[in-house]
């Protein structure tokens, strides 16, 4: 499970039927009652720590106020310990896969340089041309020159960075109000989810629909709406009258 939020604080007092927590489940969110009559000394898995297993320490509570300080410093070295031992048993699998990536990389770039040489020679533009497009990080391959025989001019490349700053600018003044809050989902969220495209995917789904005619209804709703306005109310939808009915 998940701990959603810690009820008392490090130093508390706690007593029999008191809650100590909030446990995220799959399906719910419990509240762990304390036990014992004694006090929170040590809080091990804070608000937010997920996957917690079972038998793993979250807290340490003690009978004498004088013992807190004795855990001030304590930290969960057993739960650490068995992720650090699988952790070399990973690592010997990795740098094998980036040899044989690094064997196989140079061949594609060899032929990349190739092309864009033998392009590049194709390329023809004024020393003025060419100087500005330097200046400006322009990509002369992706222009189309407008003197003879394609040949690129310096207003070729003027005419390109005003484009370009006109779409730079109407991408700025766009992009305030892209803003949103993006908001981690609970873990019963997450498997609401599953269970729900788990259920689509696997189930046999069928729908019914039902045709009605419904014109009194229609011509009821646009005697009433103007009323509704009149009155300063809301519009009636058609979902409202048939659940008046």
């Amino acid at each position: 499970g998940n701990i959603a939020r810690w009820v008392k604080k490090e130093g508390d007092k706690v007593s029999p039927g008191e809650v100590l927590c909030e446990v995220e489940t799959d399906k719910a969110t419990v509240e762990m009652e304390c036990m014992e009559e004694g006090y929170l000394a040590k809080i091990v898995c804070g608000d937010g720590t997920k996957e917690i297993k079972v038998g793993e320490i979250i807290a340490i509570t003690v009978e004498e106020e004088g013992d807190i300080e004795k855990f001030k410093d304590y930290k969960a070295s057993s739960s650490a310990a068995a992720p650090a031992e699988s952790k070399p048993q990973s690592e010997p699998v990795e740098p094998k896969e980036e040899k044989k990536e690094v064997s196989k990389a140079p061949e594609p770039t060899a032929t990349k340089t190739e092309e864009s040489s033998q392009s590049g020679d194709r390329l023809f533009s004024s020393p003025v041309a060419r100087k500005l497009a330097e200046d400006n990080n322009v990509p002369l391959s992706s222009l189309k020159g407008t003197g003879p025989d394609g040949r690129i001019l310096k207003a070729d490349i003027e005419d390109y960075l005003s484009s370009a700053a006109k779409g730079s600018k109407k991408e700025a003044a766009a992009a305030p109000g892209l803003g949103y809050v993006d908001l981690p989902n609970t873990q019963i969220r997450k498997v609401t989810a599953n269970r729900l495209l788990q259920s689509k995917q696997t189930i046999p789904h069928y729908y019914l629909t039902v045709d009605s005619r419904v014109d009194k209804l229609i011509k009821l709703r646009s005697e009433l709406n103007p009323m509704q306005d009149a009155s300063g109310g809301k519009k009636i939808s058609i979902n409202d009258l048939v659940i008046k009915v």
